[in-house]
């Protein structure tokens, strides 16, 4: 896990929003998903390896508290390779009995990932996940889901290792717009940028990703939601009412 960029990035907007503009963030939520009720947010981990001393929570930490978590654990040793890196979590809350997982991004490069297990035991153990989850979600696309959205795949597999547990989860993908402009710390100029400027950018992004990943008109899109925020300082909600996506 990188460490979190000084005013730009994904890692620090969901924090900025979280602390200086939950309220806002919350409604946005609201308005432009179906997902409503009370928020239970979940602190975030302690990590002092980081520079900021934070970290996010991996795999099913975050179910610690649950009775039966041993059992849990158990299945998910099972289920999941137990090397390499594993699913972090940007931010997660309860909404009644249901865990929300976050997924944020601020540019197009952050949507692409390729599966780096390598011993042929973890292969098979993902791919057989895959399997599970094809088929739990009726999906009927055959793509290689080891490589080029990778990351959406194994989330995908964990809501679905999730809901085997008898917990419902759901995805929620927060999409910056300008967020990750690289700025001079003086006089504010921009040193670097590769901010996506519209919604109709993301888009057409995750489109192609719904596309590879094949789906689109399958029960799975039921449990994946978008959201689009937008780092400027003149915040324009009405600028995020278009859906091209069908839900």
């Amino acid at each position: 896990m990188a460490e979190i960029g000084y005013c730009y990035g994904s890692e620090y907007h969901t924090l900025r929003f979280l602390g200086h503009h939950r309220n806002d963030l919350e409604n946005e939520i609201k308005k432009q998903t179906t997902i409503t009720g009370d928020f239970k947010w979940l602190d975030f981990q302690y990590d002092n390896t980081r520079l900021s001393l934070d970290g996010e929570y991996k795999e099913i930490e975050f179910l610690e508290n649950l009775p039966n978590y041993n059992e849990i654990k158990k299945k998910w040793i099972d289920y999941w390779p137990q090397s390499g890196s594993a699913q972090n979590w940007d931010a997660i809350f309860k909404v009644g009995n249901t865990y929300v997982l976050i997924e944020a991004k601020a540019h197009l490069e952050e949507m692409k990932q390729f599966c780096g297990a390598t011993s042929a035991e973890s292969r098979s153990k993902i791919a057989h996940a895959f399997n599970q989850t094809r088929k739990y979600f009726s999906i009927e696309s055959e793509t290689d889901w080891f490589n080029n959205y990778y990351q959406l795949a194994n989330r995908l597999s964990f809501v679905y290792f999730m809901n085997l547990c008898g917990i419902n989860a759901i995805l929620l993908y927060v999409y910056f717009l300008n967020g990750y402009e690289i700025r001079e710390k003086r006089d504010k100029s921009i040193l670097g940028s590769k901010s996506v400027k519209s919604i109709d950018e993301w888009e057409n992004a995750i489109l192609k990703e719904h596309e590879y990943l094949g789906i689109l008109h399958t029960n799975a899109k039921k449990c994946i939601h978008s959201l689009y925020i937008d780092c400027m300082p003149v915040y324009v909600a009405s600028t995020r009412i278009n859906r091209k996506l069908e839900k």
